[in-house]
């Protein structure tokens, strides 16, 4: 059950708001206040009970902020539509604690509220780490009409198509290796589960041999489509760990259907 920690209404009816999650940011979470702090009229922030002070610096350094609220995460979307909940406008900017938007970014995004276009829009993301960088179209919205819901335990969407804006998100991953492999064991743990919730059954040599189909593809997906060769043997590295994330899963998922 989530707790509401901080509340301070708008005074005038917000015409964007944010919508953030957050879990121990402190150290990475002023470059996203201060851009959003220019472009919207309140912040809802959803925490996983941080525990380095980043619910204090927030307050301290947006007053945007009108709603903090405390819920643990074990569904992703879940925390989206908390955070939905809880925003007062149209229009909601969806971004998390280690994001950035570009200049032009905000600009297509006050654009595309001051025409009124309804809809789901997102964007090109940048990928910071310690390769280097690496593009993607972000699958998430960046902005969105306050109408709808995600779906997904992971990898959180909205269902329908959605409308590429000019700009970028900057994605700045913490680019150190225990941060790294603290990820995979997380979100590979969180995957496990929600398999389990869904009630699929898989044997031991299936999700083995599925895993390792799923591996190699992600492999190709990141290391040669969105160029990462171009930075070397570090990047190389860097996807073949990623792709062990997989059988992470398989590890939890077994683990879990065996208790």
């Amino acid at each position: 059950m989530y707790k509401v920690i901080y509340s301070s209404l708008p005074s005038v009816p917000p015409q964007i708001s944010a919508a953030l999650i957050v879990k121990n940011c402190a150290k990475r979470i002023i470059p996203c206040l201060e851009c959003l702090n220019e472009l919207v009229d309140e912040i809802i922030v959803v925490d996983d009970y941080s525990t380095d002070g980043s619910v204090e610096l927030i307050l301290e350094s947006s007053s945007k902020v009108s709603i903090i609220v405390q819920n643990k995460l074990d569904c992703f979307s879940k925390q989206r539509n908390l955070s939905l909940q809880f925003c007062h406008s149209d229009y909601v900017v969806i971004i998390d604690d280690d994001e950035v938007l570009s200049p032009q970014l905000i600009t297509s995004i006050r654009k595309t509220v001051s025409r009124r276009e309804m809809g789901i829009f997102n964007c090109v993301r940048v990928n910071h780490n310690f390769h280097g960088q690496a593009l993607e179209v972000l699958r998430r919205p960046v902005l969105m009409s306050n109408k709808y819901s995600f779906v997904g335990s992971i990898h959180e969407h909205i269902p329908g198509n959605l409308t590429l804006i000019p700009g970028r998100l900057h994605h700045f991953s913490d680019s150190s290796i225990e941060s790294f492999l603290s990820d995979i064991v997380e979100y590979s743990r969180l995957k496990a589960l929600s398999w389990i919730k869904e009630g699929r059954v898989y044997s031991a040599p299936y999700i083995a041999a599925r895993q390792l189909l799923v591996a190699l593809y992600l492999f190709f997906s990141r290391y040669i489509m969105q160029y990462r060769f171009l930075d070397g043997w570090k990047a190389l590295i860097y996807c073949v760990c990623w792709a062990s994330e997989e059988f992470m899963v398989a590890l939890w998922y077994l683990e879990a259907r065996d208790q």
